[in-house]
Parts: structure tokens; sequence; C-alpha cells
């Protein structure tokens, strides 16, 4: 799939990062363990952005519900009636931002469900991780029932994958702008602080004995989907500047019954609007 690209500026960080970068940068000279601390809480916390114009739009006519996910309520969101589908947004995100899909999705004759996973959104909790993030997904499509599809974005992409090697029961899969595993993650997250490798290594150190040592594995999707029977469909801009098209690529290198989509011009959320993108995974969910 082929876009007319635009020319780009050059992305200038937020200032909020550069004031937590350089601060971060002085304490890990004098108190590495105090600077991993703080750099081991962020990549836990997600942000929370206030919800645009055309989220709250495409809210109106859904049915609010909420599903128990203890000790937390996760809110939820669902339009029309039919084979359902599951939308799964990204890191700091909300349901409702896959929003364009609904209208589409409806006129196919699907059910649509979108969530807010925990710590995001309107649903509870302050913190959490990819494998909370996977339990969350399973919780959702257990309570729904029979799912034909699901739908993820770049962080939740990820997650749905931990969720399909754990079991997850549908029939298609879509991955926009797919992580394809957590070193590549890690490697991203410390270059955006520009942390020196004394904080990292102890930052990775506390995540593995939290998680253990198969953490690198269980949370990358490379490896969660080398054994998938799902038909998927990875769909990547090649000029996404937070998660490099290389991903998506790698990813859908292992999965067996994977295709990759390339889109050009479209970055890392807009390509979640663009109605060529949407037109296809109609299309890939309907044949």
């Amino acid at each position: 799939m082929n876009n007319h690209p635009k020319k780009r500026a050059p992305r200038k960080d937020p200032l909020q990062l550069v004031a937590i970068r350089s601060a971060l940068r002085g304490l890990s000279m004098i108190a590495p363990d105090q600077a991993a601390k703080i750099a081991y809480r962020m990549w836990f916390y997600p942000r929370h952005h206030p919800e645009p114009a055309r989220e709250k739009s495409w809210l109106v006519d859904a049915e609010h519900f909420q599903i128990t996910h203890a000790p937390e309520k996760l809110a939820a969101y669902r339009w029309g009636k039919g084979p359902q589908v599951l939308l799964v947004h990204g890191w700091d995100g909300r349901g409702a931002q896959l929003g364009a899909f609904v209208d589409p999705l409806r006129a196919s004759g699907f059910e649509v469900v979108a969530f807010d996973l925990p710590a995001h959104g309107r649903s509870g909790g302050k913190k959490t991780n990819m494998l909370e993030a996977a339990a969350a997904i399973q919780v959702v499509a257990s309570s729904l029932g029979d799912m034909r599809a699901v739908i993820a974005h770049s962080f939740g992409a990820g997650a749905l994958a931990r969720a399909l090697s754990a079991g997850l029961n549908t029939d298609k899969v879509v991955m926009i702008s797919p992580p394809a595993n957590l070193r590549w993650m890690a490697d991203n997250f410390f270059s955006q602080l520009q942390l020196n490798h004394r904080v990292r290594k102890r930052v990775e150190s506390r995540l593995v004995n939290e998680y253990g040592e198969t953490v690198w594995q269980d949370v990358s999707a490379d490896y969660n989907v080398r054994n998938l029977t799902q038909s998927g469909l990875i769909i990547h801009d090649e000029g996404d500047r937070d998660v490099p098209f290389s991903q998506g690529r790698q990813l859908a290198e292992v999965w067996p019954g994977a295709r990759l989509l390339r889109t050009q011009g479209l970055g890392h959320r807009r390509i979640l609007r663009d109605k060529n993108v949407i037109n296809e995974v109609v299309e890939f969910l309907r044949d």
C-alpha cells in the first residue's frame, strides 16, 4: 500500500521528557541506584493524555460497561451486533483510539468491542505491564464469549501476542505497528532517557528478579507468534518514528500465518485513521 509521503520536520522531544532526561542523567552520576529506581517506575506507569474530540464523538453511541479484572474495573465500549471484533490500544492510549474502525466494521456486520487497558483511560489502576495487559485481554475475551478477530496497536499488539500464545481463542489477528521483542523495547526506553550502562544494568536486574529469567521471551511477540495457527495481518508504516518498520517485518518473518502490509507517510498513530488501512483490515476480516 503506497500513500504519498509528506516531508516531515525533525521531531522535537517533549519538554517534559527533556527535563526528566536531564535530571536522571545528573542523578545517575551521583546516585545510580536512585536513578534506576525512578527509571524502573517510569517503565510501568503510563501517562494519561486528554481525550481528543474525535474519540469522544466515537464513544457517544457506544454501550458503556465494565469488566472486572481484579482488583480493578476495566472500562469497555460496545457497538453493533454480530460476530465480535475486539480492539486493543497501545501504551499511554485508550480503546477509543481505534474508533475509526467502528463504523466500517459495523457496516460489514460485526459487533465491535473496545476497552481501556489497566491503568489506562477510564480503567482503574496506576501501573501495569505487558503480562498484565495480556491477562486483561484474556479476561475481556472470556467475558465476551466467541471472538471472531482482534485488532491491536503497538504495545497492545505485543500483549495480544502473549495472550494468543497463552491460549486466547480467535480466528483472525491484526497487529498494527507492533514491537517485535522486549530487547528492542528496552533499548528504545533507555535510549530515550539516555541512561548510562550502570543504571540500565540495575533496571534490567530488577526486571529479571521480579519476572524471572524468561521475561525476555515471555513478552516478546516474535517468540509468542512462532506457533500460532491464526491468520495474521501485520500493518506497519515505513516512517514510523515510535516503533520502526523493521520490527513489524521481523515479526512477519517468524509468524507462519501472517502477511505484512507496509504503508508510507502515516507514522505510528495516523495509521489508525487511514481509510485505506481500515478497508484492508475489514476485507481481511470478511475474507
